[in-house]
């Protein structure tokens, strides 16, 4: 189970977003609750959830940010599979944390798998936007 936050490159809704988070993890779609606001969040759905994912709208270039709160006993080790498997069912380009103690450097994952290290901007997140950072050539940096 997915336990890092999450960036996607897309907006999908409800039960778009649940029915991918449940294929990727390999969960029944049921026990997958998303709300906009986790300290608003109850109910009998929300309560028999193996996983709670709170989905914050932002700006930019990844304009949606996944809090996951697993309730699993088990998590993923590692979570890029999961991540993996997301991407290619959004059809789009996630980040997540590469446990590096940099916070702005990020590991980007498409929709192909390919992984790759890049860093957000940390200006664009001042203004509550994610965004890669570019190059003086204006190509995203990557490491």
């Amino acid at each position: 189970m997915i336990e890092h936050d999450v960036l996607l490159a897309t907006k999908p809704e409800g039960e778009e977003l649940r029915r991918a988070v449940s294929a990727a993890a390999g969960i029944e779609a049921e026990r997958v609750f998303v709300t906009p606001d986790i300290t608003t969040a109850q109910g009998e759905d929300y309560e028999n959830a193996r996983v709670v994912i709170e989905r914050v709208d932002m700006g930019g270039e990844f304009p949606v940010l996944l809090h996951f709160y697993p309730r699993a006993e088990e998590t993923a080790k590692d979570p890029v599979p999961e991540v993996k498997r997301l991407a290619a069912i959004l059809k789009c380009r996630v980040l997540i944390d590469d446990d590096s103690d940099n916070p702005w450097q990020m590991l980007e994952v498409t929709p192909d798998g390919t992984t790759r290290t890049v860093y957000l901007d940390p200006d664009a997140e001042d203004l509550g936007e994610f965004n890669l950072l570019k190059a003086p050539n204006g190509e995203r940096k990557v490491a």
